[in-house]
């Protein structure tokens, strides 16, 4: 099932349940994707879905970084379970170590060695770990691995 249908399924369910807090939640998402794909006049594929989801989800982060240094534990509440549920609709998040080994995997595997490498380097490594792990942790491992 693709990510557009589970959002589908998902939104009925919680219509059903008179979840308004779940169903805006999923509305939101949803539109990101909508809105990718009224701005790109094609279908997305799941990948290009999952960079719709993840570029939503930094938004949400914002939020709610703003609400934590306003100190507003209601807001903190509400971005935090929106948190979760956007979270659900995207790949299992690569921890940190599990990066590094993946970084220095392609490290020992292709010869490279100082930081003139880090292009060549990110061009291997993007497409494994993307929508897996967060750009700035892997471009922040990457530069201490080259070092």
């Amino acid at each position: 099932m693709s990510i557009k249908q589970q959002l589908t399924e998902d939104m009925k369910t919680a219509m059903r349940a008179k979840d308004r807090t779940l169903l805006g939640i999923i509305r939101m998402v949803k539109n990101e994707i909508d809105k990718r794909e009224i701005d790109t006049r094609k279908e997305l594929t799941d990948a290009e879905a999952i960079d719709a989801i993840t570029s939503y989800k930094k938004v949400v982060n914002q939020q709610l970084e703003y609400a934590v240094q306003a100190n507003d534990q209601e807001r903190i509440d509400e971005f935090n379970n929106e948190l979760e549920v956007v979270s659900s609709y995207l790949p299992k998040q690569l921890s940190e170590q599990e990066v590094e080994e993946v970084i220095q995997t392609l490290i020992n595997a292709n010869g490279f060695s100082g930081v003139k490498d880090k292009g060549n380097l990110m061009k291997l490594l993007m497409p494994e770990v993307k929508g897996k792990a967060d750009g700035k942790l892997v471009s922040d491992l990457v530069a201490k691995l080259l070092g």
